[in-house]
């Protein structure tokens, strides 16, 4: 038989029983004060405000001149694209120049030169066509720039037509940044076409008369110059003005790092990459390259940061470490997949292709040289083709302005 259970004395039991029923009751009415707070109901969310109605055609067109000088020319892209139609209807010639202008600006940093042709020849026929005469300020700017894509194309011919015709308005304009933006880009079509010697004193021209405050500008300019004198030092062997070419960029690399001009770094980083390279410092070409890589990333400039990567892969294979170069590799190919530069594209996949065939993977590179093939294939027609479209768009402004008029070349 179990011996009987111990139960606690009454005066023992008599203040527990108060101290539990309390404890209880506060656990109670806590938990339902958080009921009652979860059950009030949510702050409504703030909702993002509509953005205002556009403005007029004026201003709109106004903002993606503003947005192309900044750089920001997805936007300045969209905005003409969108506005084209309605300037068809109702723009002024002056504003349908603009537009294709602008659109023409876009796909020359796009490297479709074929639609930069076409728009470069729309814009300096309805700057042609403004009333009572000509806008000489606009069309000195076209001409300009249009000379850009056609000496791209080696339409030197072209080229030299369209500066004897700037020749003609450069008297007749007094802004001294308008001449600057003529020299700088005269400068640019001149490197285009080989002449480097030539460039570099357009370039230099193009500082001289930049305007106080335009910073901009001023950087566009200046990076222009210090590429021009470093490709003409590489050019010449064991040529006393490459390192001072060489520390002249690197300090303008600093510059517009700083000024936030990052859409200029790509093409100023792989050049003094490349000088560093032929000065024996690879590990410090490696260092710059990843150090522009990360700040093009940090701007959103996805293409431009491929190609950074692109050659960042390209030294780490000269340097044997064929694992750091194909993480490089495979992020290049990625980023560059949706680029409109199909030359890029090529020389990714030549890249491709000879770091499968150091790593034994000969499958592997002769795919990757035959992607290469299609895309030089490609780029050849496609070259083919802006030439053709140089000769219709000659003839069709040919028509619009008048036997031997304006801008047309002869």
């Amino acid at each position: 038989m179990p011996p009987p259970r111990k139960t606690a004395p009454p005066s023992a039991a008599t203040p527990a029983q108060p101290s539990q029923a309390g404890g209880f009751a506060q656990l109670v009415a806590s938990l339902s004060q958080s009921a009652a707070a979860s059950s009030t109901p949510r702050r409504a969310r703030t909702r993002k405000p509509p953005e205002p109605p556009p403005g007029p055609l004026a201003e709109q067109l106004l903002q993606a001149e503003q947005a192309s000088r900044e750089g920001r020319l997805a936007f300045t892209q969209q905005t003409c694209e969108r506005l084209w139609p309605q300037l068809q209807a109702e723009g002024t010639a002056e504003q349908q120049g603009l537009c294709q202008h602008l659109l023409a600006l876009c796909l020359q940093y796009a490297g479709r030169l074929r639609e930069a042709v076409q728009a470069g020849y729309a814009a300096l026929a309805c700057f042609e066509r403004c009333a009572p005469r000509p806008c000489p300020v606009r069309l000195l700017r076209g001409l300009g720039l249009h000379s850009v894509s056609l000496a791209r194309l080696g339409a030197q011919t072209e080229v030299r037509r369209l500066f004897e015709r700037a020749a003609t308005l450069l008297p007749g304009i007094e802004a001294e940044r308008e001449h600057c933006i003529f020299w700088n880009n005269a400068g640019a079509a001149l490197h285009e076409l080989g002449e480097l010697d030539a460039a570099c004193s357009a370039a230099e021209q193009a500082l001289r008369l930049l305007p106080p405050g335009e910073p901009g500008l001023r950087a566009i300019c200046q990076a222009n110059l210090q590429h021009y004198r470093l490709q003409k030092a590489l050019e010449r062997e064991h040529s006393p003005a490459l390192r001072p070419a060489l520390q002249a960029m690197l300090e303008g690399i600093d510059e517009l790092a700083r000024d936030g001009q990052h859409h200029l770094l790509t093409r100023t980083a792989e050049r003094a990459a490349e000088a560093l390279q032929r000065l024996g410092e690879n590990e410090r070409a490696l260092a710059l390259l990843q150090r522009c890589s990360g700040l093009v990333e940090r701007a959103g400039l996805g293409s431009d940061r491929g190609v950074l990567e692109l050659n960042l892969a390209r030294l780490e294979r000269q340097a044997g470490r064929h694992r750091s170069a194909a993480a490089h590799m495979a992020l290049a190919l990625q980023l560059l997949a949706d680029s409109p530069e199909l030359e890029r594209q090529a020389q990714a996949h030549l890249e491709q292709s000879a770091l499968a065939e150091a790593q034994g993977h000969w499958r592997a590179a002769l795919d990757s040289f035959k992607r290469h093939a299609e895309a030089q294939m490609t780029l050849l027609k496609r070259q083919a083709e802006g030439r053709d479209a140089v000769q219709a768009a000659c003839l069709a402004l040919q028509a619009s302005v008048g036997p031997g008029g304006g801008s047309l070349p002869g």
